[in-house]
């Protein structure tokens, strides 16, 4: 019996190697889901259904800003050369970080590193500029349908002296560094709705002035290789940011439960077509020819 079937195997791979191959990708394919559904289960795993911060701050780090004017004078009590920022730290689910009023306008203020490329020009302004505001659009955060129409007011924090930038005779300033705080301003529908990140505050520890003045900037997004040759001659500010863990949404428990069982199901539903088609390969085997009979007239 098991010779014979043996015999039936290896002629139903030798007759039919499209079902084979299909046999094959159908296991293969039921061995990969088993598994995807183990690590689900495992395993903490983003939910792609919710926008979250680091989705947000990513795509406005993408931006490039251009100081194109400087406005009138400010209270700038708040600046402070060294930059000294503080955070306020929220609860693991709170979005209570921002700050908001009844027409559904909030305010989100996010630590983050600025690198600010001064020119000449910027630095000999009489003022000296502390803060830098400019308006972005939802679509260039990423933003899609009717928040793609949204504007987004940004204010950066720039308590640095200006003054004391380096500069080349050819008037080529080198790049400043500064951690601070930049402020978004929009609608509440713009912003992701789970775990704000913590809000920040620049303190004033050693300002050299309580007052400064407003820059205008416009923002530009470019991936391709001329995106340098954008803002050449004007300072340009360009915003890092690093991808944090901790604002982002993941599944729960139970959701990860429920994608498991769906994975198993389907697993288990590929795994008996493959032993039906395995069993078929047993018992019928290499198709039997039909024996032809030729029939010769004598004349």
């Amino acid at each position: 019996m098991s010779l014979a079937a043996y015999e039936n195997l290896k002629g139903f791979t030798s007759s039919r190697p499209p079902l084979v191959v299909f046999m094959v990708c159908l296991g293969a394919f039921a061995i990969v889901l088993l598994s995807v559904g183990f690590y689900i289960k495992s395993n903490e795993v983003e939910n792609p259904d919710n926008e979250n911060w680091n989705t947000f701050l990513e795509n406005f780090a993408d931006l490039d800003f251009c100081i194109v004017s400087n406005a009138t004078s400010y209270d700038a009590s708040r600046t402070t050369t060294d930059a000294r920022v503080t955070t306020t730290t929220a609860g693991p689910t709170s979005t209570t970080t921002e700050s908001w009023n009844h027409d559904g306008v909030r305010n989100y203020s996010v630590s983050l590193v600025l690198s600010v490329r001064p020119t000449q020009d910027f630095i000999n302004i009489n003022s000296n500029v502390t803060q830098l505001i400019g308006s972005v659009s939802g679509e260039e955060l990423g933003l899609k349908g009717a928040l793609a129409k949204e504007e987004v007011n940004v204010t950066f924090e720039v308590p640095f002296d200006w003054n004391s930038s380096v500069c080349s005779s050819l008037g080529h300033c080198k790049p400043v560094k500064i951690y601070t705080c930049v402020s978004f301003q929009a609608s509440r529908h713009v912003f992701p709705g789970y775990r704000a990140p913590d809000q920040c505050s620049v303190s004033n520890a050693t300002g050299v002035s309580d007052s400064g003045s407003q820059a205008h900037m416009i923002s530009h997004k470019d991936k391709s290789i001329f995106k340098h040759y954008w803002c050449n001659k004007l300072p340009k500010v360009e915003v890092e940011y690093q991808w944090d863990p901790t604002l982002t949404v993941m599944l729960s428990i139970g959701d990860r439960s429920m994608i498991n069982l769906h994975l198993m199901h389907t697993s288990y539903f590929l795994f008996v077509m493959v032993i039906t088609l395995f069993c078929y390969a047993m018992i019928k085997g290499r198709p039997h020819k039909q024996k032809t009979h030729t029939h010769t007239q004598h004349v």
